[in-house]
């Protein structure tokens, strides 16, 4: 299993992704848990997987979750050494405040116990990072390790090189959504790159929020240092900038689609259904007499395209060139280049004073009728 980190600014909601996605899915799977994070009520939490990840047809073995002191990690056998390397152990007392062969370990400020440029980085430390895949228990559970930093930059290159994965999360307060979150998935611990996943903005479910404390005093909280902060706070005429664009979109969206799509005259045009029924019931000699005047086709206006002639080929010997016309009899008819423009299907010229293409001739004529 890699090692995984969280990032964020303070308060942007890493001990919830941590809580959400690493700690319930955890004690869900029976494993044992580890860390140093300080407020998470740890019989909501039983109690809540409990409700959540168990059914009549499922049942489920919670897992169990042990404290330890901040300053644990510090300690030289905080985690187990190379004699517990590849040997299934047994199950962890349930007040052992150190690593266990089998543990999720989930520390808090990791920055604190392995910083960069900080104190070395203790051997047995060291050697954990990179061999903990091989510590397991007789349940068949591996050490895991995830860390939580603000700033994950700045944790020591023996921890850093070996995390797979980095999840930032960050509040979009700028756009009034402090109880919502947007996470970013980077793959190692460069972050300066395009995240591999971006979601969000997600909202901070109130019983998630219900399972640990973010301030050591319960009615603590957060207020905006700065207003400016929020986009919305003091711009008044944001919003009907906003509307004013929308209806702006949407009209010329809808102008444009009129455009491209403009409605005939004969999809307008009245029926003429009512105008003879009046004329029936005023008139009813003269209305069986003559015939309906709606009834009665259109005349429709000469076309410009030739109903007789149309363009079959090219013929040309070392003097001359012509273009080949056809009638629907069959007859040929040969005619200057000068006289057409284009090539190919766009080919178009005047014959009798009329248009010829491909596709005049009889072929339009029928059509025409039709």
């Amino acid at each position: 299993m890699p090692i995984n980190a969280f990032g964020g600014g303070p308060g942007s909601g890493k001990t919830y992704g941590v809580v959400e996605n690493v700690i319930l899915p955890a004690v869900a799977d029976g494993r044992f848990v580890l860390t140093n994070v300080e407020g998470l009520r740890i019989s909501d939490i039983y109690d809540y997987v409990a409700q959540n990840f168990g059914s009549p047809e499922k049942i489920i073995c919670i897992g169990h979750i042990r404290n330890c002191t901040r300053g644990a990690p510090d300690d030289e056998d905080f985690f187990p050494g190379q004699e517990a390397l590849d040997k299934p152990s047994s199950v962890p007392a349930m007040d052992y405040p150190k690593v266990w062969p089998g543990d999720l370990v989930i520390i808090d400020e990791a920055t604190r116990h392995w910083e960069q440029g900080g104190t070395r980085v203790k051997r047995t430390h060291s050697y954990f990072f990179r061999e903990h895949r091989h510590f397991s228990n007789e349940m068949g559970h591996t050490c895991d390790l995830v860390v939580i930093d603000p700033d994950i930059t700045l944790l020591s290159r023996q921890l850093k090189g070996k995390i797979e994965m980095t999840s930032i999360t960050h509040k979009p307060k700028e756009v009034g959504l402090k109880n919502h979150y947007v996470v970013s998935l980077y793959i190692g611990a460069r972050i300066s790159k395009k995240p591999f996943s971006q979601r969000g903005p997600l909202s901070l479910r109130p019983e998630i929020y219900a399972l640990y404390k973010s301030y050591s005093h319960e009615k603590a909280k957060e207020l905006a240092v700065d207003s400016r902060q929020n986009v919305f706070a003091k711009n008044k005429f944001l919003f009907f900038r906003v509307g004013f664009l929308s209806v702006a979109v949407a009209l010329g969206l809808y102008y444009a689609w009129r455009y491209f799509h403009p409605v005939s005259a004969e999809a307008v045009k009245p029926s003429g259904d009512g105008v003879a029924s009046k004329s029936s019931a005023s008139a009813p000699a003269a209305s069986a007499a003559a015939p309906r005047v709606d009834s009665l086709p259109a005349p429709s206006a000469p076309s410009d395209f030739s109903d007789a002639w149309r363009i079959v080929g090219s013929v040309s010997n070392e003097h001359d060139s012509y273009v080949v016309l056809v009638d629907g009899a069959g007859r040929l008819r040969v005619e200057s280049p000068s006289m057409f423009q284009g090539v190919g299907a766009a080919q178009i010229g005047t014959v009798d004073g009329r248009k010829v293409m491909r596709w005049t001739g009889v072929q339009r004529a029928q059509e025409v009728r039709k």
